[in-house]
């Protein structure tokens, strides 16, 4: 076998033999599977970081981008795509913010970002737009508050919402029924001291209980 083939190959496995879940092709494309975990791309930027210049992300639901060892400010993605991602406002400002390179980014289906926030951008100037506008929305919310309500469920937030309406309104209702008591009650005590207080009031004496019955 030729000597600078098995060279080649055992350079070839010090480099990404140790990656899992991720497939390195030519000029800087790196793209990892879906079933990828945070420490494989922890894992790839270290050792491959400035090497990066397309990073594909698209539908890995088993990486945290919250981690703050992922860090790509030494990296030069041109491309990030993060389609499908659970990537987060707050999440997203960070990462722009470690790309100065960047030039096209895809957050189509990221259902914990704004709506808004929610596709493909081609250019240096909207991706620049892009950061503009997350900063102004994180400094003017309660990030703390949207970033818990994003991480939710859809199940858990439908069991907020529902909460939130009926709580009130079963409160409610047991407040109406005990205050009708009340009231049914204050009238009949009422309606049995009326014509004695009238009683009293035309012959301008003291409330005095008379006995019903002498013997």
């Amino acid at each position: 076998m030729n000597k600078r083939y098995i060279v080649f190959a055992l350079a070839l496995f010090a480099c990404f033999g140790g990656f899992k879940n991720i497939n390195a092709g030519e000029d800087g494309i790196y793209k990892l599977e879906t079933n990828a975990t945070t420490e494989d791309l922890i894992k790839l930027i270290k050792t491959e970081g400035n090497k990066i210049k397309l990073l594909d992300l698209c539908s890995c639901k088993g990486i945290d981008l919250k981690d703050p060892k992922i860090n790509l400010l030494y990296t030069r993605i041109w491309l990030l795509d993060l389609n499908d991602t659970d990537i987060t406002n707050k999440d997203l400002q960070k990462i722009l913010e470690s790309c100065p390179l960047l030039a096209d980014l895809d957050l189509n289906k990221c259902k914990n970002l704004d709506e808004k926030y929610q596709k493909k951008y081609e250019t240096q100037e909207a991706i620049e737009e892009l950061k503009n506008n997350l900063k102004k929305d994180l400094t003017q919310k309660p990030s703390w508050l949207i970033e818990k309500w994003q991480t939710l469920s859809t199940p858990w937030k439908w069991t907020i919402v529902v909460s939130t309406v009926a709580i009130p309104l079963i409160g409610a209702c047991i407040f109406y029924k005990r205050s009708q008591s009340i009231q049914n009650l204050s009238s009949a005590i009422w309606y049995r001291l009326a014509p004695l207080l009238k009683r009293q009031k035309t012959v301008n004496q003291p409330l005095i209980a008379q006995r019903r019955y002498q013997i």
